[in-house]
Order: structure tokens, then C-alpha cells, then sequence
């Protein structure tokens, strides 16, 4: 039986020689001294998965009327759309092409 593995964000990663340096699990997730929410995290990893296959980008935008961060929906099917809603005031948003929307994206490229 495998043990469950640790809340946080697990990271493995390799020297230039593809030796595993760093198979650890990190919680919380602090980069340039800002906590980042592990749930959108984890969003952005199947975000760049999904995106990958279709050259989709990802994108961080804030809402156009009230300036809240937006994160393209995680309940059912995950598909890349031009029409996004603010989750704080409900104002639809537009883009001129397909793209997932995540706070994230300009921070971790």
C-alpha cells in the first residue's frame, strides 16, 4: 500500500547531468516572498497540459469592471473560450482569442 502523499506542491527536478536533484513536496508555496494558493497552482498545471496539445495560451487578466483576478472555471469540462465571467461582480469579459485565464500565469512561465 502507498502512503498518501503530502498537501502541497510536489516538485521533481533535474540536473543538466538528468540527475533527480529535488523530489520534495513544498507547503506553502512562497516565491519573491508571496504565498501562492496552491489551488490555483494546481489549476495551472492542467491548464498547461490541456493548452499544450492545442497552443492555447494562458493568460492573466483582471476583470474589466471591478479588477479582480480571473481564473477560468475548474468545474466540468476545462476548455479554452473567449467569454469569461468575473467570478466577483459576474461582468462578462472578452478576448480575442481562446485562452485560459489564470492569476498565476505571468508569475510562473
Amino acid at each position: 500500500m502507498s502512503r498518501p502523499e503530502d498537501k502541497g506542491l510536489h516538485v521533481h527536478a533535474w540536473s543538466h547531468e538528468g540527475e533527480l536533484v529535488i523530489d520534495e513536496t513544498y507547503s506553502p508555496v512562497v516565491l519573491d516572498g508571496e504565498t501562492l494558493d496552491e489551488d490555483l497552482i494546481r489549476v495551472l498545471t492542467v491548464q498547461r497540459i490541456l493548452a499544450t496539445s492545442d497552443n492555447v495560451p494562458i493568460l492573466a487578466l483582471a476583470c474589466t469592471s471591478c479588477g479582480h483576478s480571473m481564473v477560468s472555471p475548474t468545474q466540468g469540462w476545462l476548455k479554452p473560450t473567449t467569454r469569461h465571467l468575473c467570478d466577483a461582480c459576474g461582468t462578462e469579459n472578452r478576448t480575442r482569442r481562446r485562452c485560459f485565464l489564470n492569476p498565476l500565469a505571468d508569475k510562473l512561465q
